[in-house]
C-alpha cells in the first residue's frame, strides 16, 4: 500500500490522485489508528522491563494524539486535501525514522556509558587494591590519589541527564528539518522583530537554546570525561582534572559567545562595555584576571598536581582544588588554605612529590670531644638501618660536619616514601641515638663556657684609690 502511495504521489495523476491516492489514505488512516492504538497498550511493544504494565501518562497522551490525528487526516481526505495529507504522511515516516534513529543513537550511548562506569568502577577497584596491598606490605610502589574524582552515583545522574539532552536536542533538530518546511508559520519568526533590532525572534530562540544546553553541558562535563578518561586511557588524575576544567572553560565561553551573539548582543553593541571592562581590568579587576590566567597556566603547565604536597611561602601542605580564581591547599592541621593562583606564578614553589614523593632527612647529633668518630658513625648508621620506614635505596650514610664550639658535630642523612613519615622518623632516630650513644659510653656534647677570676692588688695601676682615712670629728 505505501508502495502505491509512493508511485502515486511521484506521477501526480489527477485521477490516480483523486480516486487510488484518497482510498489509500482512508485506508493507511484506519490501519494506522489502529496499529497505534494496539502498540501503544499497556501490554504492547515499547514496555519497559521489570515495571507494571500501567502505561505512564506521556504513553496514554501519545495514544489518545495519534489516534486523533488519524481521525484528522481522515476527515481532511474526504474534505479534499488529498495531496496536503499525502505530504503529511510523508513527514510522520520520516519522523519515524527520525525517532527510531534518535532512539537508536540514544542507546548506544547509553549501553557505552553503562560500560564505561563499569570499568571505571573496575579500575577504582583496582586502585584502592594496590593501595592496600602498598600499605600492607611496605613496598615502595607509588600508587596516586586521586581526591577529586566523582562518586559513581553522581557520575551517573549526570549521564542521564546529559542524555535526556542529547535526545531532546536531536529530536528537535529531526522534527524542526522535517516539519518545517510545511508549517509557514515559522518562516513568521524571521520577521517579528521583539525589541526593534536586527535579531529575529527565530534567532533569539536559537540563542536561548544554544545557552541551554551550555548549562546542562558544563554542568556534567566531568561525568562524561570520568568515564571517558578514567578507564580508557593511562592519564593521571591531575591530567584528567586539567583536560576537565579546560573544557568547562572552551565550552562555556564557546555556548556564551555564539548565544549572546545569537541574541543580538554583537561586537558592535558591546564595544562601550569591552572598554569599560578593559579600564576595569587595569585598575579594580586586575588581580581577579592575573588569578584567571594563572590558573590556566597551572592548568597546562601543572606544577603541581591534585594530591601533590606543596609548600608556598609560609603555607605547607596538600592541593585539594584547582580553581579559576585561587587554589585549595589542606595543611597538617586540617586546614583549608586559599591561596591566589597569581602567588604560584610569581613566587618560590616547592614541590615535595612532583615526580617523586621520597624525600631526605637530616637528622644531627653534637657529642663531647674526646669520642671516637668511627664509634659515632657505628651508632649513626646502626639507627638508621633499625627503623623500618628508612629506605635502603638511597642508603643512609652519615657525615663528620665539624667541630663546633660544643663539641664534634654530625649529621645523619636518610630518605624516607612519603612527606608524612618524615616527623615519625626524625622522632624514632632521636630517640635511638641518644639510647645508642650513652650504652656506646659517648657522651652528648652540652654548652661550656670558660670563666677566668681575675684578683686585683692594692697599688697597681688598675687598682681603685684606697678610701680616705676618717679626720677628728668637727668643733
Amino acid at each position: 500500500m505505501q508502495f502505491v502511495l509512493i508511485h502515486v504521489f511521484v506521477r501526480q495523476h489527477e485521477v490516480a490522485l483523486d480516486v487510488v491516492g484518497r482510498d489509500l489514505l482512508l485506508v493507511w488512516c484506519a490501519v494506522a489508528a489502529w496499529a497505534v492504538w494496539r502498540l501503544l497498550a499497556p501490554d504492547g511493544v515499547w514496555h519497559a522491563r521489570r515495571r507494571r504494565a500501567e502505561p505512564s501518562r506521556a504513553r496514554r497522551a501519545l495514544r489518545v494524539t495519534l489516534m486523533v490525528g488519524a481521525a484528522l487526516l481522515a476527515a481532511q481526505v474526504l474534505l479534499g486535501y488529498t495531496v496536503t495529507v499525502g505530504t503529511m504522511v510523508h513527514a510522520f515516516w520520516m519522523s519515524c525514522l527520525a525517532a527510531l534513529a534518535v532512539g537508536l543513537v540514544r542507546g548506544l550511548a547509553e549501553r557505552w556509558f553503562l560500560l564505561g562506569e563499569r570499568r571505571l568502577a573496575l579500575f577504582r577497584y583496582r586502585r584502592r587494591r594496590d593501595a592496600a596491598r602498598t600499605a600492607a606490605h611496605g613496598t615502595e610502589e607509588n600508587v596516586e590519589p586521586d581526591p577529586d574524582s566523582l562518586p559513581l552515583d553522581r557520575v551517573s545522574a549526570q549521564r542521564r541527564r546529559l542524555l535526556r539532552a542529547l535526545t531532546v536536542l536531536l529530536a528537535a533538530i529531526a522534527l524542526l528539518w522535517i516539519w518545517g518546511p510545511l508549517l509557514p508559520a515559522l518562516d513568521r519568526l524571521d520577521e517579528m522583530r521583539p525589541w526593534d533590532s536586527e535579531t529575529s525572534l527565530r534567532a533569539i530562540l536559537y540563542g536561548l537554546g544554544i545557552l541551554a544546553a551550555t548549562a546542562v553541558a558544563a554542568r556534567n562535563l566531568p561525568g562524561f570525561l570520568e568515564v571517558a578518561l578514567s578507564a580508557r586511557t593511562r592519564l593521571d588524575a591531575s591530567t584528567r582534572y586539567a583536560v576537565t576544567s579546560i573544557a568547562r572553560y572552551v565550552i562555556v565561553i564557546g555556548g556564551v559567545t555564539i548565544g549572546l551573539g545569537l541574541l543580538g548582543m554583537r561586537w558592535n553593541n558591546l564595544q562601550w562595555m569591552a572598554a569599560a571592562l578593559t579600564v576595569g581590568l587595569g585598575f579594580g579587576l586586575q588581580e581577579i584576571f592575573a588569578n584567571f590566567v594563572s590558573g590556566l597556566i597551572l592548568l597546562v603547565e601543572r606544577p603541581f598536581r591534585i594530591g601533590d604536597q606543596i609548600t608556598i611561602g609560609e603555607f605547607t601542605g596538600t592541593v585539594t582544588r584547582i580553581r579559576t580564581r585561587a587554589t585549595t591547599l589542606v595543611d597538617f592541621d586540617n586546614r583549608e588554605v586559599v591561596v591566589p593562583n597569581k602567588a604560584f606564578i610569581t613566587d618560590r614553589l616547592i614541590n615535595w612529590t612532583l615526580s617523586d614523593t621520597r624525600t631526605r632527612v637530616v637528622v644531627r647529633a653534637t657529642v663531647a670531644r674526646d669520642a671516637d668518630p668511627d664509634a659515632v658513625h657505628g651508632v649513626l648508621l646502626a639507627a638508621a638501618r633499625a627503623h623500618p620506614l628508612v629506605l635502603a635505596e638511597p642508603a643512609p650514610w652519615s657525615s663528620f660536619a665539624g667541630i663546633g664550639p660544643n663539641g664534634l658535630d654530625f649529621e645523619l642523612f636518610v630518605h624516607v616514601r612519603a612527606l608524612a613519615d618524615r616527623g615519625e622518623v626524625v622522632n624514632a632516630l632521636n630517640s635511638r641515638i641518644v639510647r645508642d650513644l650513652e650504652a656506646a659510653g659517648i657522651g652528648l656534647a652540652f654548652a661550656q663556657m670558660d670563666l677566668r677570676v681575675r684578683e686585683e692588688r692594692p697599688g697597681s695601676a688598675t687598682a681603685p684609690p684606697p678610701p680616705p682615712a676618717p679626720g677628728p670629728a668637727a668643733g
